[in-house]
């Protein structure tokens, strides 16, 4: 009996180690994943934060470009805008120089105007009276025959001036001034007509 039961303890033993070995190595076999698991998962994550802030980094760079962007184009308008300005300040200084010049040139006018209708009333006054048609020369004539019938040769045959509210002669060189004159004066109001004209258009515009 003391044989037989010595077999039994050997073997309970025997099966025991064996379950405890099974067990160990299970242990370990665990252990070992749950850290192998755990590191890949902390690498996981390491890996993801990596993935997140390249991410921001270009997210900054491109919204850093759009401000540029926005920049170069807000410096461009500003650019323009200037460029519109000049050429709007030289447009005005181009009208004023036109207006300067029309001015000048109206003044001018005005000034051969007021010459031509000055020399008009020096003539008239040197002749001192009113003009008359040409036929009024036959009546000179006829008095002028008159006045060497009753005074002989000295006084000659000519148109005689004679005082306010008598009669005198035009002579045709006298006419051809005066239509001259007259013609000059015409064309002188057509031109300034035009110009005021030309004046009024581009303001209306």
């Amino acid at each position: 009996m003391g044989q037989s039961s010595l077999l039994l303890l050997l073997l309970l033993l025997l099966q025991q180690l064996k379950y405890s070995h099974v067990t160990a190595e299970s242990l370990y076999s665990c252990t070992s994943s749950s850290v192998h698991s755990s590191s890949s998962s902390k690498n996981q994550q390491h890996y993801k934060q990596q993935q997140q802030q390249q991410q921001r980094q270009q997210q900054r760079q491109q919204q850093q470009q759009l401000q540029q962007q926005q920049q170069q184009q807000q410096q461009q308008q500003q650019q323009q805008q200037q460029q519109q300005q000049q050429q709007q300040q030289q447009q005005q200084q181009q009208q004023q120089q036109q207006q300067q010049q029309q001015q000048q040139q109206q003044q001018q006018q005005q000034q051969q105007q007021q010459q031509q209708q000055q020399q008009q009333q020096q003539q008239q006054q040197a002749h001192g009276e009113e003009q008359r048609a040409p036929d009024v020369g036959l009546y000179a004539e006829s008095f002028g025959f008159s006045l060497q019938q009753s005074f002989g040769a000295a006084v000659q045959r000519r148109a005689f001036s004679f005082p306010r509210g008598t009669l005198r002669k035009v002579t045709p060189a006298q006419q051809q001034q005066q239509q001259q004159q007259q013609q000059q004066q015409q064309q002188q109001n057509k031109h300034q007509q035009q110009q005021q004209q030309q004046q009024q258009q581009p303001q209306a515009t």
